[in-house]
């Protein structure tokens, strides 16, 4: 699920979607293998002037919370984005837990910057 950061959001405000999920057998794709949930927060956290090496940018903070759960797996991740009109994303920290019981664990912290402008073709 996605949202889309409403134009009347108030700084602190949050919104949330829940949707239920389902793995397939890769071969037999009408053989459902486990049901889950992900449960997807957008929270608008105030406007931010944010200069990076792509130049400076009037910019929205959004922290984004994920959470999914689909048979032995769980996956976690908050961001924290500076959204800017008409550009998108030019700056991101994210933190992921990915886990399935005892068999795989990962962390990561990831930081982005926005380098460069996209060209716009002619």
């Amino acid at each position: 699920p996605g949202l889309v950061l409403d134009p009347n959001m108030q700084v602190g405000q949050s919104k949330t979607v829940s949707a239920k999920i389902r793995s397939y057998k890769r071969k037999k794709g009408d053989k459902v293998v486990n049901d889950g949930t992900v449960r997807y927060t957008v929270t608008y956290l105030g406007a931010y002037r944010v200069k990076s090496p792509a130049g400076d940018f009037c910019t929205r903070l959004l922290r984004h919370d994920y959470s999914i759960e689909i048979g032995p797996a769980k996956c976690e991740n908050v961001s924290h984005t500076f959204y800017a009109d008409g550009v998108g994303n030019v700056a991101e920290v994210a933190r992921d837990d990915v886990s399935a019981l005892l068999v795989y664990r990962r962390k990561t912290l990831t930081a982005r910057v926005l380098l460069k402008l996209p060209s716009v073709a002619p």
